[in-house]
């Protein structure tokens, strides 16, 4: 029968309490000594829930922005009655820069800035530049026609 990890780590944290040699545990588990006298600190402090694996996912994230940026940048981006965006009343204390912004703004189902939405909607740059010189060139044969 398989023991499990717990179980494993329990039976080598045991074999050190009762006097076995700290290295010798390790060469017979297959990991370092560092790793038992982690083990041993853990079962000291919480029991057999320390010998549980961990997850490494990190605790936090420091380039995330703080809830009261994320409500400020949304409240400043809400549209108004008329569907125009709220201006921005001067530079905020936590100045987001505009990506941070569009970031935000985007799972709050908020309006982003123009040149995200033109990036969103798939047309190119050598596309929007076709369609300008497409219209001036109509407007160009307009004005040589006489038409308005």
């Amino acid at each position: 029968m398989e023991l499990s990890i717990v179980e494993q780590r329990y039976r080598a944290v045991l074999e050190v309490q009762t006097g076995e040699p700290v290295v010798e545990v390790a060469a017979r588990t297959g990991v370092s000594r560092q790793t038992i006298h982690s083990w041993l600190a853990r079962y000291a402090e919480v029991g057999l829930v320390g010998l549980e694996d961990r997850s490494r996912r990190p605790r936090g994230c420091a380039h995330q922005a703080s809830a009261e940026v994320e409500a400020l940048v949304c409240e400043l981006h809400r549209p108004t009655p008329r569907g125009l965006v709220a201006a921005r009343p001067g530079r905020l204390a936590a100045n987001p820069s505009s990506s941070t912004s569009v970031v935000l703004r985007r799972p709050a189902g908020l309006p982003l800035c123009p040149r995200a939405s033109r990036r969103a909607s798939g047309v190119t740059a050598a596309e929007r530049q076709r369609q300008r010189s497409a219209r001036a060139l109509a407007g160009a044969r307009a004005a040589r026609s006489g038409s308005p």
